[in-house]
């Protein structure tokens, strides 16, 4: 079965990683990427992909805030529901190029906020 970002949205074009090898060395990795078309593009040892390492590192961050206050609620709900707050939030409220990924995905910006009575 495919991850849903490509089941909804469909592949990537590209998937730029570091040297590590871990996805560049795995041959389920290469398979994948491969029948789905999207390019693999390793970086040398020591590069770093500076704005997936930025995004990581927000998403973490946004994750660890939603459990603390969850946590202090007393409120119980899966890691699955919390990741996909925080990946919604990333693409909502994060900007490049003047623009959201939310709106570069889905060609509208998502309503946040009620509005007020």
């Amino acid at each position: 079965m495919r991850p849903s970002w490509v089941r909804h949205h469909g592949p990537i074009k590209e998937l730029i990683c570091d040297g590590e090898g871990g996805i560049a060395k795995a041959f389920k990795s290469f398979d994948y990427l491969d029948r789905n078309g999207i390019r693999l593009i390793p970086l040398a040892v020591g590069q770093r992909p500076r704005i997936i390492d930025r995004r990581t590192a927000l998403t973490r961050e946004t994750l660890n805030k939603i459990g603390t206050q969850l946590r202090i609620g007393g409120i119980k709900i899966p890691f699955e529901h919390q990741l996909a707050e925080a990946v919604f939030a990333g693409n909502a409220l994060s900007s490049a190029n003047n623009t959201i990924p939310y709106n570069a995905v889905y060609g509208r910006v998502p309503h946040l906020l009620p509005n007020p009575s």
